[in-house]
């Protein structure tokens, strides 16, 4: 028939050498205008921030930490970790989130307000560390967490906001 093929080999050697760099590159540019335009921003932003592991139950591997800016609806950052970086599979979200917003205030933008999980060892750090951040649970865990009604829990944000 006539066609080539590419070697599993060749795959994963162009996949390397090519393909990530490449994205790589991309995102440090990306990030990096993103950023720009957020420390312009006076008033502060607003991020919120969430982990996600490989795998369900305390056995994961790799952890990533994503913060999203509600100010300007983008991702502006993440942090990859792995389980041996943070000595359990429970720690790494909390590690990855340091990261991250090391990374953040490191950069110097002003963040007003950091909504999250109800992830007990990054509250702890927002109260006792960040100080000067207001901590914010998302509506979606605090929903889950206590059985009330979704309109008391809008409500009651909106009273205290």
């Amino acid at each position: 028939m006539g066609l080539g093929c590419v070697s599993i080999n060749t795959f994963f050697k162009y996949q390397r050498t090519k393909l990530f760099p490449s994205i790589y590159l991309y995102w440090q540019r990306y990030q990096a205008q993103v950023l720009v335009k957020l420390k312009a921003i006076q008033d502060g932003i607003i991020i919120a921030g969430d982990g996600r592991h490989d795998s369900m139950g305390h056995s994961a591997k790799f952890g990533a930490y994503t913060i999203f800016c509600c100010t300007v609806p983008m991702i502006i950052h993440f942090s990859l970790v792995q389980r041996n970086e943070a000595g359990n599979s429970t720690g790494m979200e909390f590690m990855a989130f340091q990261h991250c917003m090391d990374f953040l205030l490191a950069y110097g933008l002003l963040i007003t307000t950091f909504i999250s999980d109800r992830h007990s060892t990054i509250a702890s750090h927002m109260k006792n560390v960040l100080t000067n951040i207001v901590h914010y649970f998302d509506i979606w865990h605090l929903k889950k967490s206590k059985d009330i009604p979704v309109f008391t829990i809008i409500v009651d944000c909106i009273i205290f906001l």
